[in-house]
């Protein structure tokens, strides 16, 4: 049964606020992120550099109504089934986007699989609040879905690069985090989040 995301969500426990995530909670504080490793993995110290900033967007379903505007407001599908990909980060920072916005969506179906939430879109179950963005437009099931920026001001996503504190870094890991930190805000700038 849908439910409005106001009572039917909270913060999860891997939180920079829970225990045992002191290595990066000053980094999330300044950051204004929220959480990103499990509570586990906060337990060791991690060295972690900012690559770029990601603004999440709205998946519709190719033929919904909304789907030919440059930007859709998250308040005109509001009163719309949402498919939520129920998973820290994301849920966290779905959560205190459209608290800052002051919306109440209506939750119709939570999944943890990132492609299970845009095939759910794609038939037309509802519309979802994702980052990631692949290229290609059809989902596994066959449906396509299109990728809008959100009209209300959001807070960016930190996307980040982390590795254990200390650790001296392989060849081939500091030539990949080289890459990384050109070609992540490149790709990034180009509208590709995730090739």
């Amino acid at each position: 049964m849908p439910s409005r995301s106001g009572s039917a969500l909270a913060p999860a426990d891997d939180s920079p606020d829970a225990p045992g995530c002191s290595g990066l909670d000053a980094y999330w504080r300044l950051s204004g992120s929220h959480s990103c490793f499990p509570s586990a993995a906060c337990h060791v110290g991690f060295d972690v550099e900012p690559l770029a900033d990601v603004l999440p967007h709205v998946v519709l379903p190719e033929r919904h109504a909304l789907a030919d505007q440059e930007a859709v407001s998250l308040r005109d599908l509001a009163v719309e089934p949402m498919v939520l990909f129920d998973v820290s980060p994301s849920r966290d920072h779905w959560v205190e986007m459209v608290s800052d916005i002051g919306l109440e969506p209506l939750v119709a179906y939570r999944t943890r699989s990132f492609e299970t939430t845009r095939c759910l879109v794609g038939q037309g179950l509802g519309y979802a609040v994702l980052v990631q963005r692949p290229r290609n437009p059809r989902t596994y099931a066959g449906s396509r879905v299109v990728t809008r920026p959100i009209r209300e001001p959001v807070r960016p996503r930190v996307m980040i690069a982390a590795y254990p504190t200390g650790m001296r870094l392989p060849d081939k890991v500091r030539a990949f985090l080289d890459y990384c930190r050109v070609e992540v805000p490149r790709r990034i700038a180009a509208g590709a989040v995730a090739d």
